[in-house]
């Protein structure tokens, strides 16, 4: 037999995971529309030139190409055998989006995308090549509101998630650059070196030594063992020149602004909060987008050994596409850690199906007589499904308790003036004749029906 599996490192949803990211969604959101944030979508596919050079390093790496069709094919076989690809993140989509359709939207434009995206990356626990992100972004604004707004909004929806023991680290994306070039970088170095740095937390600070043998001469991998060390648990709150040693002494003059800069947003923040926000100074922190050129931050859980979302400024990224610099800041949660947490957890709620009744034929030959009984029950708001007749009433039950159907109405055939019914809870294992009045007053109440 072949194999019936689906790709690797992408997943059949069963219908209980559907409706858990279905309600999660809902959750995300409600919690965005109450920032006035509005949802778009783009298309799955985007012309290969406007994915190229905008992320940089694995994404554009691991992008799933569509080779050319028919004749056009056939034409350009000596040249490029793609002109489109599937998106691989929702960030560059909304660029072109917003180069398309400016004329269309307001000066300052607030938006909230969920959808799928596509890498070919390898496989591990919380990450497949085929996943769902949730984007907010604001569009339009140089200040720090829009990065103040958007941590704001995503730690609220990561904690109506029920998610609540996290922290935001926060950085500057120019930050290391700046550092890495006093210490004699050359740019290809400092690339090299920010993507090795990026990993500290994962391999510490010898494993960034040792991949840093690849590219570095020994005086500069000194050189970064010492600053390596100088920032290493010591994350400050108060975002000062101070966390980052005698390099922040060195570089004062260049960091100042951007330190400043995460100060602001750092107070803005602890004045806006309701609940405080752990917002802790991370200089390690690099993000894998080349796109982002400002103030950058991920929100991690302190159970699990990955972020939950991630997201910065990138003023540059839109004018790509229009020509003019738009400043535009976002943050985006990675849904399946999101499901990955929550299930490993055990907090999630199983659910099967949204039917909140089961009609069971006691008889042969009495069909439409259940369908007709659903039909009034989905009339009166209640979600029903019917069972097929068998002799075995048992059978009928069993698929409503695995389903988690509370109720089942069990109908015979008609007898003189009225209709023979019965009303069973799975849940509480009553069972009693009941009339169609008394059915609706059970049910209706389950369902939010008054």
């Amino acid at each position: 037999m072949s194999d019936v599996n689906p790709p690797t490192g992408m997943r059949d949803v069963l219908p209980e995971d559907y409706f858990l990211r279905d309600s999660l969604i809902a959750v995300i959101r409600r919690v965005y529309e109450s920032y006035g944030y509005v949802p778009v979508d783009t298309p799955v596919a985007e012309r290969l030139e406007y994915l190229t050079g905008k992320a940089g390093g694995e994404a554009e790496q691991l992008m799933f190409k569509i080779l050319k069709r028919g004749a056009r094919l056939e034409r350009d076989t000596e040249g490029e055998l793609a002109d489109m690809a599937l998106r691989y993140d929702l960030t560059v989509s909304l660029c072109r989006f917003y180069a398309t359709n400016r004329h269309l939207l307001p000066r300052l434009f607030r938006r909230y995308h969920v959808a799928p995206v596509w890498r070919a990356d390898r496989p591990q626990r919380g990450r497949f090549r085929e996943f769902y992100q949730c984007d907010v972004d604001v569009i339009g604004e140089k200040g720090t509101l829009p990065e103040c707004e958007v941590i704001l909004a995503t730690v609220e929806a990561i904690r109506a998630l029920g998610l609540g023991d996290h922290f935001v680290k926060i950085s500057d994306r120019r930050l290391l650059p700046i550092v890495f070039t006093s210490m004699g970088f050359s740019d290809q170095e400092v690339r090299k070196a920010m993507v090795s740095v990026d990993k500290l937390d994962k391999i510490g600070v010898q494993g960034v030594l040792t991949e840093s043998e690849g590219y570095l001469a020994e005086d500069k991998r000194a050189s970064l063992e010492r600053f390596l060390s100088d920032i290493t648990g010591r994350e400050d709150l108060e975002l000062s020149v101070g966390a980052l040693g005698e390099w922040g002494q060195r570089c004062s003059g260049e960091l100042e602004p951007l330190l400043q800069n995460l100060r602001t947003i750092s107070r803005v923040i602890r004045e806006a909060q309701g609940e405080p926000v752990a917002l802790t100074f991370w200089p390690s922190l690099v993000r894998g987008m080349a796109y982002y050129d400002g103030p950058i931050f991920e929100i991690w859980n302190r159970e699990h050994p990955f972020s939950l979302a991630g997201g910065g400024r990138y003023d540059g990224l839109i004018g790509v596409f229009l020509g003019e610099e738009v400043p535009a800041c976002g943050f985006s949660i990675g849904f399946e850690r999101i499901l990955t947490v929550m299930k490993e957890r055990g907090t999630a709620a199983v659910r099967r199906t949204k039917v909140h009744a089961l009609v069971a034929l006691r008889e042969e030959g009495i069909e439409g007589v259940g369908l007709c009984l659903a039909r009034q029950l989905r009339a009166a708001g209640v979600a029903t499904e019917v069972y097929p007749y068998t002799p075995k009433i048992k059978r009928q039950f069993e698929h409503a308790e695995r389903l988690g159907i509370p109720w089942v109405v069990l109908v015979g055939k008609p007898e003189g003036a009225g209709q023979e019914l019965e009303l069973a809870n799975t849940i509480d294992r009553s069972r009693a004749k009941a009339s169609w009045e008394s059915i609706l007053s059970s049910l209706r109440p389950t369902v939010g029906i008054k």
